[in-house]
């Protein structure tokens, strides 16, 4: 356990893999090959190749080991052993190859306490959702339960949980919509929005008018419906786990939206990890899988965005009052929008657009963005208060460049936004509007790989307003870094080791040692994972009626205190890092 404070902590052991063979399902080879002789135009097609699958057989299969510790705040849950521990191997990037309830391990009464087994026929309604006492578990036999209205429960105590999970791994459908009270846990269920009077969301977890909750877990399941989002998160709630889950639905929402409709007791201690994400359920134009808005401590990691019909991002990061944690994510963009833009005419993989004028410095971290359909990440495109933030390090971008747009990096309106030590293959960094009506402020580029991509500066000359220094640049477009002078500038091939699956450097790379802190330029997996300190103790979020103290920005080698309450712990296991395998080869 982490502190005495109950941290809740995830560790993760991932396996290593090469960078073609990330996806869980059919992987496309992420960028096309390159004839180490020849030189080519930024996002001009090149001859393609592939490595033979031999490579496959470095993959070294490490477990997945998820802890399900006490959560932060006082009285927390306290787990049976066998709920503990889900071994799966894990990829570097994005959910495990399985999510939902083939991830639940089997129980029956003779290993769970308290168990109690449910049948369809029985009245299961009354009997879990307003007779349950705290620490039951209830078993349900395979099946469908279909509800007659929305259902509000049940309820634990801390230290004893409602559990809510199939019978010795039987099939277990649940149709209806669900208001789940604090101390609860849905596991290894299918649940579908339908047969019930209202369907605008399939679970809503909201303290708004039902006092505050706390200590929620959804913990694989398949979750599919809601007309206007699958899975909601609202007011006065701290402390919801949602683990190794499919979520599909959302007709012309989300699949997840936390958000806080008074803005007085925002969301706070929400985890959203090991998730499949995608948008195929309905055939409507639709808003994003993942947005927060008007939130307190928020993170997404190790979940894969795919398989999007009509949509605009995966992830929407709106009004915060910390920063949301974005990392070891796969945004599979050649399988999202397959049906076109959704709700607002949008694409994309990522925006980032706060809309208070007060940006926080979003951690975005170890990604995959890969084939992005419009934009990777957009940093504030629109009116003129939305202002946006962010440290990007250590992710790797692809693009096979299909629009002039895909896989496009728009810094615009931007304040304080920190692009370190990133790989770039084929994409498009513009730096400002075209009408230099938008530009960044206190930004630094540096540390990056920008291979065969096109970089725009748009900001005003002479005064620049972004600072850079230790970039490699290979067959790139565009005027460049114009109004920058961007010191110890490289300009040479890389050299990766495959430009199809390994993009480690070359021993021989002009890339190795060649950054300002003298580590290799581009997305590094050795650097290991910063570890703050523990939050400080209490559940209530901060009260955005208060204006916030004046922020000074703090270095991005520092550890971030007060940030990540579910750290991933040590990325180092045993001499094996998640991603690639560290050092030069």
């Amino acid at each position: 356990m982490i502190g005495n404070k109950g941290l809740l902590s995830i560790a993760y052991c991932v396996v290593r893999v090469p960078v073609g063979h990330l996806a869980t399902r059919r992987v496309s080879t992420p960028v096309h090959a390159l004839c180490t002789t020849q030189q080519h135009s930024p996002r001009e097609p090149i001859a393609t190749h592939r490595n033979s699958l031999g490579r496959a057989a470095i993959l070294a299969t490490i477990a997945l080991t998820i802890i399900l510790l006490a959560t932060q705040h006082k009285g927390a849950l306290a787990y049976h052993p066998a709920l503990q521990t889900i071994p799966q191997p894990q990829p570097a990037y994005g959910a495990t190859a399985v999510v939902g309830e083939a991830l639940e391990p089997c129980d029956t009464e003779k290993t769970q306490d308290n168990a109690r087994v449910i049948a369809p026929a029985d009245d299961w309604q009354k009997i879990i959702f307003e007779e349950a006492n705290a620490g039951d578990v209830f078993l349900l036999r395979g099946g469908v339960y279909q509800a007659a209205d929305q259902l509000r429960g049940p309820e634990g105590k801390p230290g004893q949980p409602v559990t809510i999970k199939p019978y010795d791994c039987e099939a277990v459908t649940l149709r209806g919509t669900f208001r789940p009270l604090s101390y609860s846990v849905f596991a290894g269920l299918r649940l579908e929005g339908v047969g019930v009077p209202d369907t605008k969301w399939v679970v809503r977890v909201d303290g708004k008018n039902m006092g505050p909750l706390r200590t929620i877990i959804f913990r694989n399941n398949t979750i599919v419906g809601g007309d206007v989002d699958a899975f909601r998160i609202s007011d006065d709630v701290v402390d919801v786990l949602l683990l190794g889950n499919h979520i599909d639905g959302g007709g012309n929402g989300h699949d997840i939206f936390v958000t806080s409709e008074n803005r007085v007791k925002l969301p706070d201690q929400i985890v959203v990890s090991n998730n499949l994400l995608t948008k195929a359920y309905f055939d409507t134009p639709s808003e994003d899988m993942f947005q927060v808005r008007d939130v307190a401590r928020v993170e997404f990691s190790h979940n894969t965005c795919r398989d999007g019909h009509r949509m605009e991002q995966c992830v929407d990061i709106k009004s915060t009052v910390t920063p949301v944690v974005v990392r070891y994510n796969l945004f599979d963009g050649d399988t999202l929008h397959l049906g076109g833009p959704g709700e607002d005419l949008a694409n994309g993989c990522m925006v980032i657009h706060e809309t208070d004028n007060s940006p926080d410095a979003h951690r975005i971290d170890h990604n995959f963005f890969r084939d992005c359909r419009g934009e990777a990440i957009r940093f504030a495109q629109g009116n003129a208060d939305e202002i946006s933030s962010g440290i990007v390090r250590h992710n790797i971008f692809i693009s096979q460049g299909v629009g002039e747009e895909d896989g496009a990096i728009p810094i615009w309106q931007a304040r304080y936004v920190r692009f370190i030590n990133n790989t770039v293959i084929r994409g498009y960094l513009k730096l400002g509007d075209s009408l230099q009506n938008k530009a960044p402020t206190d930004t630094v580029i540096k540390n990056n790989i920008f291979y065969q991509t096109t970089i725009d500066d748009n900001t005003a000359s002479p005064a620049y307003t972004y600072e850079c220094s230790h970039n490699l640049l290979f067959a790139t477009g565009g005027n460049g870094f114009e109004h920058s002078p961007c010191p110890n500038t490289i300009v040479a091939e890389p050299l990766f080791v495959d430009i199809n699956n390994d993009l480690r450097l070359v021993s021989g790379s002009p890339g190795v040692a060649a950054g300002d802190d003298g580590l290799d330029m581009g997305a590094n997996f050795c650097v290991g994972d910063l570890q703050p300190a523990d939050p400080p103790d209490g559940t209530q979020p901060p009260d955005p009626n208060t204006e916030p103290p004046v922020v000074t920005f703090p270095d991005v080698d520092e550890a971030f205190p007060n940030l990540m309450f579910m750290p991933i712990v040590n990325n180092q296991v045993d001499g094996v890092y998640s991603g690639l395998t560290c050092g030069t080869p």
